[in-house]
């Protein structure tokens, strides 16, 4: 996720390139920006039900045992998150240690910001990924 050192912005690809790249990824991370909203929280348990029924899963994973996609949030949940989330695998990143075990990821996919500001609890390890991740977000900078 390399992010640009101006106040430009654009595309580097599209509906059809962002799919074609994730279709192959077999363990998937999506996150988005810290103290999730309605649209953070709807695009990315979207976007991991997508991912998982696109692998012959449930939308929650495989059999609810497993999943393709799992989804981190930090900061403070919202208190209606467990409502929305349902059976989506998620984790709250309070720590490092709480991803530890995913150093297998083949892919990165951060929805609703492209602000490293908002991504502060989880930006070194993004940045050690930059290359496996995607950014979707529909803000204007």
């Amino acid at each position: 996720m390399t992010m640009p050192t101006t106040t430009e912005w654009a595309s580097t690809t599209d509906p059809a390139g962002a799919a074609t790249w994730l279709r192959g990824k077999r363990r998937v991370i999506i996150t988005t920006h810290s103290k999730p909203d309605g649209d953070a929280v709807g695009s990315s348990v979207a976007l991991a039900r997508a991912l998982n029924l696109a692998a012959g899963g449930g939308g929650a994973g495989f059999s609810g045992v497993a999943s393709r996609a799992e989804v981190w949030y930090h900061g403070p949940p919202p208190p209606w998150l467990g409502a929305v989330v349902g059976d989506v695998a998620t984790r709250q990143i309070r720590t490092e240690q709480d991803m530890t075990d995913a150093d297998e990821v083949d892919a990165v996919v951060v929805v609703d910001t492209g602000a490293w500001s908002q991504l502060s609890p989880v930006e070194p390890w993004l940045r050690a990924r930059h290359d496996d991740c995607l950014v979707i977000d529909h803000h204007l900078r």
